[in-house]
């Protein structure tokens, strides 16, 4: 693939000189930083009856205080940080439009499949370390919280779950990379996300959510935690719709400036 190292050096450089991807990291590490404040919370229940409702909602949404609560909280959490890979994406392959450097984009030697496919592995493996450092994060401050319940199976599987989520908003993020380019900026894409989060909560009520991609990794979670195990159609669902995502998007910025 002509100029793939060229392209990954210019995004590596991008990245490293923009604030974005720091706040995008910053939002990541409240997730475990939020988790780990309504476990003290429920630790201290003379503390929770002073905060009144507060108190009573951090009841509600914890239950029980202990590692496994905790590491289940965790996985909903990087669920939800779909919204944060989206925004990364949005502003990886729509910035050119906002900046309006896209017809200098296109008129690099580069090829441009070799500048897609940069991209792509950019912000896979920023995503990646994104979930490293939650679960690294989410570990060390269980263990400063002294939570009950530790142990080496229950911090695996936590962590295996966080990662498996994970390694699913990655795959699910090409259809919006997709409508950033084709919307020529960041709000289609983030638009795109709401909406199918938003559709996804729909699948779950209905009883689909295992075949709705949006939705397959909250049935992942479930299903670690004692619930129905996906099944292998739900899996094939993630890779089709990333793969889908992905042609659409090489194919639309292979032809974007071409009738």
């Amino acid at each position: 693939m002509k100029g793939l190292n060229s392209a990954l050096w210019a995004e590596y450089l991008k990245t490293r000189r923009s604030r974005v991807p720091l706040f995008i990291a910053i939002g990541f590490a409240l997730m475990p930083l939020t988790v780990a404040f309504f476990m003290v919370i429920m630790k201290d229940p003379e503390g929770a009856r002073r905060l009144g409702i507060i108190g009573l909602k951090a009841q509600l949404m914890v239950g029980s205080v202990d590692w496994s609560t905790y590491i289940n909280m965790l996985s909903m959490g990087i669920m939800i940080g779909v919204l944060l890979n989206a925004l990364m994406a949005s502003w990886m392959f729509g910035r050119e439009h906002a900046d309006r450097t896209i017809k200098d984009l296109l008129a690099l030697p580069t090829s441009r499949s070799a500048i897609v496919t940069a991209k792509y592995i950019v912000f896979a493996l920023y995503s990646l370390l994104m979930v490293v450092l939650v679960s690294v994060l989410g570990v060390f401050l269980g263990y400063i919280v002294s939570l009950p319940g530790l142990s080496s199976d229950v911090v695996l599987r936590g962590v295996s779950t966080i990662l498996g989520v994970g390694v699913m908003n990655i795959l699910l993020i090409t259809p919006a990379t997709l409508v950033a380019y084709a919307g020529r900026g960041y709000l289609p894409s983030m638009g795109f996300t709401f909406l199918m989060l938003a559709l996804a909560q729909i699948s779950e009520v209905i009883g689909y959510g295992m075949y709705f991609p949006y939705a397959i990794p909250a049935a992942f979670i479930k299903g670690i935690t004692g619930g129905d195990p996906l099944s292998a159609v739900s899996y094939l669902i993630i890779l089709l719709t990333c793969l889908c995502g992905a042609i659409g998007t090489y194919t639309w910025f292979q032809y974007a400036d071409q009738t």
